[in-house]
C-alpha cells in the first residue's frame, strides 16, 4: 500500500544507511560497502596520491537532521515506487533502498562537492543510488571492479570503470547488448594481483563444497544448485 511505502521509507531513512558519507568538502567521494570493496579501492590510493588528491574512503554517518528532512520527501518516493516499482517483494524492497540512497547521497554531494564519485560496486542499491544522484549533478563517476562479473549483469553506467581484465570487459559489452544500453563507460583494465598467481593445488576426495550466500537468499535456486552437485 501507499501508507506502508512510506512507513518503510521513513524506516530505512533512520537505520539503514551507514557510514557511507563524507566528514566534509573533499575532491574524491569514495564510498565501500565491504572490505572486498574496500580492499579493490585501497589499489587506487598510490596511483591518486601521486596526482597530489588526497585518498581517503567515507567513514562518517549522515547527520540526524538531514535523515529528518528527507522525511518530508517520502511520500514522493512512495508514489514513484507504487507507479514504476516492481511487483517482486525482493525487488521492490532493493528499489526502496536505492531510492532512499539517492536522497541522502545526493544531499551529501551538494554539500561537499567532490570532483569525481568512486565505489567498487555498481548494482547494490547503495551504489546504484550514489552514481544516480552524482550523475544528476553532474559529477563524474567511477566503478573499480572487485569481483568477478558475468554477462548477467546491469549493464554500466558510470564515467570511467577499471575492470580487471578483457573477459571483464566483455561480459559487460554482452550485459549492454542484452538490456539495449548502449556502453559509454571508458574502460581501462586494471589488474588485481601484482603477485604472480599461484598454482591451486589437486585437492583429495572426499570432497567439500562450501555455498557462500548472499544477505538474501533464493531457496529454490540453492536447492536447485545443491541437486545439481550431488548428481556431479
Amino acid at each position: 500500500s501507499y501508507i506502508g511505502t512510506v512507513l518503510l521509507l521513513w524506516v530505512l531513512l533512520c537505520v539503514y544507511p551507514r557510514k557511507w558519507f563524507s566528514s566534509g568538502p573533499t575532491h574524491l567521494y569514495v564510498v565501500s560497502l565491504t572490505q572486498n570493496n574496500t580492499r579493490a579501492l585501497n589499489r587506487l590510493a598510490p596511483e591518486i596520491k601521486e596526482l597530489g588528491w588526497d585518498f581517503q574512503i567515507n567513514h562518517s554517518a549522515m547527520a540526524w537532521l538531514m535523515r529528518f528532512r528527507l522525511l518530508r520527501q517520502a511520500s514522493k518516493s512512495a508514489s514513484l515506487l507504487r507507479n514504476k516499482g516492481s511487483s517482486d517483494p525482493f525487488l521492490f524492497l532493493n528499489q526502496a533502498f536505492a531510492v532512499t540512497c539517492v536522497g541522502l547521497f545526493y544531499t551529501d554531494l551538494m554539500l561537499t562537492q567532490p570532483k569525481v564519485v568512486i565505489a567498487a560496486n555498481d548494482h547494490s542499491p547503495p551504489t546504484v543510488g550514489l552514481f544516480a544522484a552524482a550523475k544528476s549533478i553532474g559529477i563524474k563517476s567511477c566503478y573499480v571492479q572487485h569481483s568477478p562479473v558475468t554477462e548477467r549483469f546491469p549493464p554500466l553506467r558510470v564515467d570511467l570503470a577499471l575492470l580487471y581484465s578483457q573477459k571483464a570487459h566483455d561480459h559487460y559489452k554482452v550485459s549492454a547488448q542484452r538490456t539495449g544500453v548502449a556502453l559509454k563507460s571508458k574502460v581501462c583494465l586494471f589488474p588485481p594481483l601484482l603477485d604472480p598467481v599461484r598454482p591451486i593445488k589437486a585437492v583429495q576426495p572426499p570432497l567439500r563444497i562450501c555455498i557462500a550466500l548472499s544477505k538474501f537468499v533464493d531457496v529454490a535456486q540453492v536447492e536447485m544448485l545443491i541437486a545439481d552437485l550431488l548428481q556431479t
